[in-house]
């Protein structure tokens, strides 16, 4: 089940690449019902493949993004609620 899982990931990933190259993808932390092994094995095959073709931000690094984002946003003079 795992490694269906993981191929169909790989394959999705593979055909988003060329649509997205260089694009900026974000990472989220890999939850449910895995051990900390499969958890931690699963984001370094998904962060090794997806960075290949993507500006890749996963784990400390997304917190110095989101903030640089909201800080550059918030310097925006026409700026609005959307």
């Amino acid at each position: 089940m795992k490694s269906a899982l993981k191929i169909c990931l790989a394959v999705v990933l593979l055909l988003l690449q060329s649509a997205y190259a260089q694009e900026v993808a974000v990472l989220l932390p890999v939850t449910g019902p895995l051990t900390p092994f499969e958890r931690s094995t699963l984001s370094q095959e998904v962060a090794a493949e997806m960075s290949a073709g993507f500006d890749l931000k996963y784990g400390a690094e997304v917190d110095r993004f989101v903030k640089q984002v909201f800080q550059d946003e918030s310097k925006k003079k026409d700026c609005d609620e959307a």
